[in-house]
């Protein structure tokens, strides 16, 4: 199924970072193995390498949350949060964030996945990453629309009507349906019908 396919993407490019690597440490030793010398990303060795232990955290949290082992996928998620504030790689944040909200919410621990939901839209918000923004938007209202109070409901409303408005989702109609029948529903919720 798609969870099948998302796992081997992952690690398609897990094994790319590894590669990678393995070409900065010993470039013979890669390209005996196929994967050639490339031309490495001008950056020092240990700050690459903390970029990369960051990503690879990040996407094993998330496979692991697919694979329904939650709490290695919290603690995993966790460690690649360190990872990222440790080599300012704060674009892996919003998707960590995304993915603790996710594990909260399955074990219905709705105080903290509502927290990392919120975290993870502003990161995405700030690093103007309006995909990921929406949807990390879009996967909170699926989290939370049966089970939230007003609060949470009127925070859903507020991100729908912005992602509604924003440029990038008038071109996608697709997106736009979402969005509007997200709106509806959110409505019903807090029973204003009109």
């Amino acid at each position: 199924g798609n969870s099948d396919h998302f796992l081997v993407r992952e690690m398609v490019v897990l094994l790319k970072l590894v590669a990678g690597l393995v070409r900065e440490l010993d470039p013979e030793f890669g390209t005996a193995l196929g994967w050639g010398v490339g031309d490495p990303v001008r950056i020092e060795e240990a700050e690459r390498r903390a970029r990369i232990e960051a990503e690879l955290l990040r996407r094993i949290a998330e496979a692991q949350r697919r694979q329904g082992n939650l709490e290695e996928a919290l603690q995993t998620a966790h460690a690649a949060i360190a990872a990222s504030h440790e080599c300012d790689e704060l674009y892996e944040l919003g998707f960590c964030h995304r993915t603790i909200a996710q594990v909260h919410a399955a074990l219905g621990e709705w105080e903290q996945a509502d927290e990392a939901f919120r975290q993870s839209v502003e990161v995405f918000r700030q690093q103007q990453l309006d995909h990921e923004w929406r949807r990390s938007i879009q996967q909170y209202l699926e989290a939370r629309l049966e089970t939230a109070g007003q609060g949470e409901l009127l925070l859903l409303r507020k991100y729908l009507v912005a992602v509604h408005e924003s440029e990038s989702t008038l071109a996608d109609d697709r997106v736009l349906c979402k969005v509007l029948q997200g709106l509806a529903e959110v409505q019903l919720r807090l029973g204003q019908h009109d």
